[in-house]
């Protein structure tokens, strides 16, 4: 991984630009670049990366292993596409780990700035760490998944190697590691694209036609290895599947066929985010898995070593990749616990790359940072300094309580910080900076205010970092709980060439949130930042945080954004009267859950799957309607009536009313953003008195054929999310279930939306059945906070639905 020849970054003239005659660089229209053009790009994009690399707030971001190391700078205004993830890429693509089709050598590294210098350090340590392990492993090819991420855990977790690679990565690139045993399987992940999308993404066709190494397509990555093998990938029907689907394993005519992939497997519940499907096969495949709306959900053709499944395995059924990685690719899984030997390699790497040197840890009371805080005192103990920054949107006595916890177990290097006011003016002027010119947003996005937030974060903990200077410590990182689920959800580009011939980044993984810890950071960043835990889920964070003895009011909290309340008040400008009206509701339901709720009380902590709830404040709400009334989306009413789980109660004599919501929200269809209104529902009565959740656990619920139940409104949500919107400028993702009756009396047309989920990873999560607490809880909101009019309760699971509504 050495340096030679000039001294500035030059491009590898050897590097195979094409794929399947589809050049891996190429203009807005899909065109073929050629040679002489193709030189100009990397210049171009050469001469951009090198002003970046030489700017002053260029830092590293630095994970224990090597899968997400990265180069970034936040200054997307001067360096564009540079800007975050496409250094992110860049980096990889450095030492030609991940593909974009350009690859880059740094010459007579001692002539660039200290800092940049500094940057290239880790991201060799980061590289050396990846491929020096020479245990047999999976290769993931990445095609912009949300859930690439789980795919690396699930393997992990079972004890097998894998690395995330891009999925321009051509079979040659692999060719040397596959023939010395060290890859052994290849897994396509999913992704937003069609294969009928114009620039779709593909694949090198060796991974198929040499049939040494076995290949599993997973969602996208099967409608790709179908597509390129003559098969029919279509949506004649306009349906999507989104969430929970049961799976049966058996061929089309309904007979059981049980293959090495799928022998163990049960059926039953299974993940799925697709709109395209499988229709016809390839030669030599035979189907192994259907499900009520999809014939073909898993094929396989065993002879060429080729597997596809329509469903995500890796959050929901990962027996299926142990199979793939122990029975199909020959793999023997790892003895040593895996999160034993996380922390044992991390405090190794922590200890190398910081030295003496001293660390700034922002602590938000949440699961990741006190995890984190608890390995660096592992790692390095005495060498950090913690601060609990109050930016006035946590939960009602949060601060206090934290303040307790933190000061106890590390002393005197442990602050709280006030700096509610800085964080309030940070919101503001970034609004009053999308108010000038022609376009002037009344709100801020959930982008803008994470950005605000996290920028915001940094600049306090850069007086932080002075202060301490001025005392006699001088602070080379700071540190972030960043997680895996983060960088996921935050997107990742591609190079491609605009018409005027510039390179610019274009959608992999669509942005799903823009988490405020990732490309959220201002110009003067002068440490490197350091996230050791960058590589794990939640559920891993909360297991390492378990080895490390985190207290168990810590590791059982409910979850809780760095922008706090700030993300759960969309669509309107934030005052102090606003969250605290918001703090006050989540502390009603959050009160409820602990002391009433059954669902709460039969948690077990010692599991993965965990519980979280809140309460979301909408300023502005819209009334229920019925298909009588004026104003009304008539085609919308009559699309959702039909829909089996909202027939079923009208054919018991329950009338539907509905209404889109004045106000966004986000969600996830097909591993792509959406941020749309949310649709709201009820069913009522023949005397329009609004129909109340049943309790599902009661013991007569089978019995009564009206009951209302959280499983249908689940189904019937997920229905709504795929319903084909016949080109409306609306593409529903959510929906919500309005408890009782609007208050007559209400100050204000502000709504409240309860939310409650049970997830293991927080990458996929199912709605929790509430409903011995959820009409009392809504009465009690209603009645103690005179502004609200109604109250929701979201009924939609992850997918099509995030977790948190920004």
């Amino acid at each position: 991984m050495g340096t030679t020849g000039t001294t500035s970054l030059s491009s590898d003239l050897n590097r195979s630009f094409f794929i399947r005659k589809m050049p891996l660089i190429r203009d807005s229209a899909g065109n073929t670049t050629n040679d002489k053009t193709l030189e100009e790009v990397k210049v171009k994009i050469a001469a951009q990366v090198e002003a970046v690399l030489k700017a002053d707030n260029t830092h590293v971001a630095l994970p224990v292993s090597g899968n997400f190391a990265s180069i970034e700078n936040g200054n997307a205004e001067k360096y564009g596409a540079w800007a975050h993830v496409g250094l992110l890429q860049f980096a990889q693509n450095l030492y030609g780990f991940d593909g974009t089709g350009i690859r880059f050598s740094v010459d007579e590294r001692e002539k660039l700035p200290e800092h940049v210098k500094k940057a290239f350090d880790h991201l060799d340590e980061s590289f050396r760490l990846k491929t020096e392990a020479k245990s047999p492993k999976i290769a993931i090819l990445d095609y912009g998944s949300q859930y690439t991420g789980n795919i690396l855990s699930a393997l992990r977790k079972q004890g097998f190697d894998a690395e995330i690679y891009d999925h321009t990565t051509t079979r040659a690139e692999l060719q040397d590691r596959i023939d010395s045993g060290e890859i052994k399987g290849i897994i396509l992940s999913g992704g937003p694209d069609s294969v009928h999308d114009e620039n779709a993404l593909t694949i090198d066709p060796e991974f198929f036609q040499k049939s040494n190494v076995p290949v599993l397509g997973i969602c996208y990555g099967m409608q790709v290895m179908a597509h390129s093998l003559g098969g029919t990938v279509t949506n004649e029907n306009h349906k999507g599947e989104y969430g929970p689907t049961d799976i049966l394993f058996s061929r089309n005519d309904g007979t059981r066929h049980v293959s090495t992939l799928n022998n163990g497997v049960s059926e039953g519940t299974v993940i799925m985010s697709h709109r395209d499907t499988v229709a016809s096969l390839p030669d030599g495949f035979s189907t192994i898995a259907s499900t009520k709306d999809v014939d073909i959900a898993a094929m396989e053709n065993p002879e060429a070593k080729l597997y596809g499944v329509q469903f995500h395995p890796e959050v929901s059924k990962p027996e299926l990749l142990v199979n793939f990685a122990k029975d199909i690719a020959g793999i023997e899984p790892h003895k040593k616990d895996a999160y034993d030997q996380f922390i044992d390699d991390a405090k190794v790497r922590i200890k190398e790359v910081v030295g003496d040197k001293k660390i700034l840890l922002g602590l938000s009371g949440g699961v990741d940072s006190t995890v984190l805080a608890y390995l660096l005192e592992k790692a390095v103990p005495g060498q950090v300094h913690y601060r609990l920054i109050d930016h006035g949107f946590m939960r009602k006595g949060e601060i206090e309580e934290l303040t307790k916890i933190y000061s106890g177990k590390f002393g005197a290097r442990f602050k709280t910080i006030d700096a509610q006011a800085e964080f309030y003016q940070a919101l503001n002027d970034k609004l009053e900076s999308k108010q000038s010119g022609e376009s002037r947003a009344e709100v801020l996005t959930s982008k803008d205010k994470r950005s605000a937030i996290g920028g915001e974060f940094i600049e306090t903990f850069q007086r932080e970092v002075e202060k301490l200077k001025f005392g006699g410590e001088s602070i080379s990182f700071i540190g972030q709980g960043t997680i895996l689920s983060d960088i996921m959800e935050s997107g990742k580009k591609k190079i491609v060439i605009n018409e005027a011939g510039e390179p610019v980044l274009d959608k992999l993984r669509d942005e799903i949130k823009a988490h405020h810890n990732v490309g959220g950071l201002p110009d003067k960043i002068d440490s490197t930042i350091l996230e050791p835990i960058r590589d794990l889920l939640k559920n891993e964070v909360r297991e390492v945080g378990r080895r490390l003895k985190v207290p168990k009011e810590v590791i059982n909290r409910q979850p809780f954004p760095g922008p706090g309340l700030a993300i759960r008040i969309p669509d309107v400008k934030l005052t102090p009267e606003l969250v605290d009206l918001s703090r006050d509701a989540n502390y009603i339901f959050d009160s409820n859950m602990m002391k009433e709720s059954k669902a709460y009380a039969s948690i077990d902590w010692e599991k993965d799957v965990f519980f979280q709830y809140y309460a979301g404040l909408f300023a502005n709400s819209r009334a229920l309607q019925t298909s009588t009334e004026t104003g009304v989306d008539q085609w919308l009413v009559s699309q959702v009536k039909q829909l089996p789980h909202a027939k079923k109660y009208i054919d018991q004599g329950y009338d539907l009313k509905l209404a889109r919501q004045p106000f966004n929200v986000v969600g996830s269809k097909g591993d792509a953003r959406s941020n749309e209104s949310p649709l709201v529902i009820q069913f009522v009565d023949s005397t329009s008195k609004p129909v109340e959740i049943t309790n599902t656990t009661a013991k007569d619920y089978s019995e009564k054929a009206t009951d209302l139940n959280i499983k249908d409104l689940r189904s019937l949500a997920r229905e709504v999310a795929g319903m084909n919107y016949q080109g409306k400028d609306y593409d529903i993702a959510r929906v919500f279930y309005q408890v009782g009756e609007d208050k007559s009396d209400a100050s204000s047309n502000k709504a409240i939306a309860m939310r409650a989920v049970d997830t293991v990873d927080v990458m996929t999560a199912n709605v929790v059945d509430i409903s011995d607490i959820i009409s009392d809880t809504a009465e009690q909101i209603k009645k103690e906070l005179p502004e609200v009019s109604r109250v929701f309760y979201d009924i939609t699971d992850k997918p099509p639905a995030t977790i948190e509504f920004e």
